[in-house]
């Protein structure tokens, strides 16, 4: 008696994995003309004839993660989009899902309905980053009971779930650095008024000031919506209007370098007469000149958390709480000068 051949058997004879196969078998967009040809004929040669009742549940079954950026800024420079994405995939492959990804914005969000916009692509969970506060999905989604998870947002609704670093923590402990360096005139470049990571981050170096009894100067703070070049004219203004400030809290390296090119434009000597802090860690951060000080949040891992939190959802493995914090590190280099050793 013949030895019946299982999708295992196709999948090993393919060199490819049961998901692929699985894939190929229902016609799934994301694989490519070769590897469907090589699956179809390892399929025609061992004979395989798969089980149409277990293709038809397996298919029902089979869970498809959407990744949702809003007003996603794809720049050469920023590679956190990539690297959510690649930590979204990353788990989606571990577990045989299907992945996919969109972006949205403010225009789509009032035409659809987070759920309405789900439901229409068949999407059995979603991660969702990059909205405002002010957003129409993201109101929606603080009710509701759609399998969810937020990275870096706020979120007050338990049914769903949340990842991210504690900004507020990671604020002050960079005013705080930047404190205990002789620094005592801190500007700050935030992000936008309206996004959750940056309140909180302001919370943070707020808190910071008042806790070494540094007065909290409203005209210190700039927001520049995470853009180099809005960063470049809030930073040349500020400094020009305050020229005591020797720190600037830049909320992300893409803003830092704005305001390191309107430090240089004025002038300014980096370190020696302006120190910078930054957020994210990008790529160009370790190379500039000098050297940038800043946060890694390590984006990826936190997005595979992310995935992996959203299929406990979805699978109702539930945990004492949705909302995870994850860890970060201060990576401290050389655009910070301890003003309190002699400057020659």
């Amino acid at each position: 008696m013949n030895k019946k051949i299982t999708i295992k058997n196709v999948a090993k004879a393919a060199d490819v994995s049961v998901a692929t196969v699985s894939h190929v078998l229902n016609n799934y967009p994301d694989i490519s003309e070769k590897t469907k040809r090589k699956v179809n004929q390892v399929i025609e040669r061992l004979g395989y004839s798969p089980n149409i009742a277990a293709r038809s549940l397996v298919y029902k079954k089979q869970k498809t993660i959407a990744l949702i950026l809003n007003e996603i800024d794809i720049s050469k420079k920023v590679s956190l989009p990539a690297e959510v994405s690649l930590g979204v995939f990353d788990f989606c492959d571990e577990i045989a899902a299907q992945y996919v990804f969109y972006a949205t914005t403010l225009k789509e969000q009032k035409e659809k309905s987070f759920k309405q916009f789900c439901q229409e692509h068949n999407i059995t969970g979603a991660i969702v980053q990059g909205l405002k506060i002010t957003d129409p999905y993201y109101e929606e989604i603080q009710s509701t009971d759609f399998p969810t998870v937020l990275i870096d947002l706020e979120n007050k609704n338990p049914k769903i779930g949340s990842i991210g670093i504690d900004n507020r923590a990671a604020g002050m402990e960079i005013t705080d650095f930047l404190i205990d360096n002789g620094h005592q005139q801190i500007g700050m470049i935030n992000g936008s008024k309206y996004a959750s990571v940056s309140l909180q981050r302001q919370l943070g170096y707020q808190d910071a000031l008042i806790e070494h009894d540094i007065a909290v100067k409203e005209d210190f703070i700039e927001f520049a919506d995470f853009s180099e070049s809005l960063a470049y004219e809030k930073a040349k203004q500020l400094l020009s209007s305050h020229p005591e400030i020797t720190a600037i809290f830049s909320a992300s390296d893409l803003m830092a370098l704005g305001v390191i090119k309107a430090a240089k434009e004025l002038g300014r000597i980096l370190p020696r007469d302006l120190s910078i802090f930054a957020f994210d860690n990008i790529a160009v951060s370790e190379f500039l000149s000098p050297s940038l000080s800043t946060v890694e949040q390590n984006m990826r891992g936190v997005a595979y958390r992310a995935a992996k939190l959203l299929d406990d959802i979805i699978d109702r493995n539930h945990e004492n709480s949705w909302n995870i914090k994850s860890d970060y590190e201060l990576v401290i280099r050389n655009s910070v000068i301890n003003r309190f050793k002699t400057i020659n």
